[in-house]
């Protein structure tokens, strides 16, 4: 037995649609789907992602964002 057979996929029928119409549709819904939950759901992750990353940078070192006035000593 091979790892991979080589067979006659000639006379198979796709099971992606093929009518112009069908196509369209189902492109249409799985780019609704995209839209509509993957990118908000990776959007949403991602945010989460480098909230937590803040705080942790925030807790773990003291950045100081006032300026120090002229002439004083450090």
């Amino acid at each position: 037995m091979q790892p991979n057979e080589v067979q006659d996929y000639s006379n198979t029928h796709s099971s992606i649609p093929n009518s112009g119409h069908q196509y369209a549709k189902a492109l249409e819904n799985k780019l609704d789907n995209m839209n509509n939950i993957v990118i908000p759901a990776i959007r949403n992750r991602i945010m989460t992602t480098q909230r937590i990353d803040n705080e942790y940078f925030t807790k773990k070192y003291h950045i100081v964002h006032q300026q120090f006035p002229a002439n004083s000593e450090v």
